[in-house]
């Protein structure tokens, strides 16, 4: 069963829903506005429509010189998670 788009996970489980990246990598991201972060308590936690912004846009940092190949790693990451069944196909 899927996640809802508003719905709120952890750091860690961020980080292997995006490939099984590090999670300092997702920790980065939150610090660079790649993605947004919300707090519950004392716990940073993040919504599954923010995993789908990075994969699909990039997150919401400018795109620097040669932002285009950028956006089609986005896309490649993206087909590749959908090919390993981590998120669902569009």
């Amino acid at each position: 069963m899927g996640l809802e788009q508003g719905e709120l996970i952890s750091v860690d489980e961020a980080a292997k829903r995006l490939g099984g990246i590090s999670k300092w990598t997702v920790h980065a991201w939150l610090s660079q506005g790649k993605l947004q972060r919300t707090k519950v308590g004392g716990r940073t936690m993040i919504r599954e429509s923010e995993l789908q912004k990075v994969i699909v846009e990039g997150g919401k940092s400018q795109a620097p010189r040669g932002g285009a190949l950028m956006v089609d790693e986005a896309r490649a990451k993206q087909w590749e998670l959908e090919a390993r069944g981590v998120i669902p196909h569009r």
